[in-house]
């Protein structure tokens, strides 16, 4: 049986540390930004459009989660009812994309988006829960 192949970036950091080193990273180049801009993500004169920092951090934070959940996903896959878990935090993501791009275009449409995605973040996290810490059907019942 062939040994399996494995990334040259990979092989070294593993998939928890580099998962590690991009929380990091962010980390530090939001902190990085914050401290240059004297404690504000956006300048105030730059923060024209309706999109507060804590908006477009979520959406950081959301983005930087992807790659993660890529790199893990064979040990992700693991957990019961998976799916539902990731349609939950693809809800969450998407909504998060949403906030930000409202500032730009259609206003009030994606809000109304936003929003619906979040209930249905909230819902599907809350089947999940469900399903995931159910006690299993036990034999003879």
């Amino acid at each position: 049986m062939a040994a399996q192949r494995r990334h040259p970036g990979l092989a070294f950091f593993g998939p928890r540390r580099l998962g590690g080193a991009v929380y990091a990273l962010l980390l530090l180049a939001l902190a990085g930004a914050a401290l240059a801009e004297g404690g504000r993500l956006v300048p105030a004169e730059a923060n024209t459009l309706d999109t507060s920092d804590d908006e477009v951090l979520m959406l950081f934070i959301s983005l930087a989660v992807v790659p993660i959940i890529a790199a893990n996903f064979r040990y992700i896959r693991k957990v019961r009812h998976v799916r539902l878990l990731l349609c939950s935090f693809g809800c969450f993501a998407l909504s998060a994309a949403l906030t930000v791009a409202e500032g730009f275009v259609f206003a009030e449409t994606l809000n109304y988006g936003e929003h619906l995605l979040l209930a249905s973040a909230a819902a599907l996290l809350a089947v999940w829960c469900g399903r995931a810490f159910a006690a299993p059907p036990q034999e003879g019942s």
